[in-house]
């Protein structure tokens, strides 16, 4: 991997977090590759210090394995300027933040119950 490669992405269709980072990914169209979690493809990737997903791998640290997508998404502002989806204002970053959060930690539970109890 070199410093002009993408990032891979590891992740899967049915996990909320990894389709809300590739959404990230896209709308700021951050160069990319993505890459299914258990595929081949894979399996010779970094693991990560907790087996979760989304997975981020950095072509500058490619032996390195990156999780939890928010504070993944505040280091794309960091390293990309377009299409930023941190709000300018403090205020509305700080609510934008929150809601964030909540929907992450809370909203989640809902979607499982409602997909996993019937």
């Amino acid at each position: 991997m070199g410093a002009s490669d993408p990032i891979l992405l590891v992740g899967g269709y049915g996990s909320p977090y990894s389709r809300k980072m590739r959404a990230v990914m896209r709308y700021r169209r951050v160069p990319h590759r993505w890459i299914i979690r258990g595929t081949p493809e894979s399996e010779r990737l970094p693991e990560p210090p907790v087996y979760l997903i989304p997975v981020l791998i950095f072509p500058e640290r490619p032996d390195e394995a990156h999780i939890d997508s928010t504070p993944l998404i505040r280091r794309l502002e960091g390293m990309f300027s377009e299409r930023t989806v941190i709000p300018p204002d403090p205020a509305l970053a700080f609510l934008d933040l929150l809601i964030e959060d909540y929907a992450d930690e809370w909203v989640t539970k809902q979607m499982f119950h409602y997909r996993w109890a019937f």
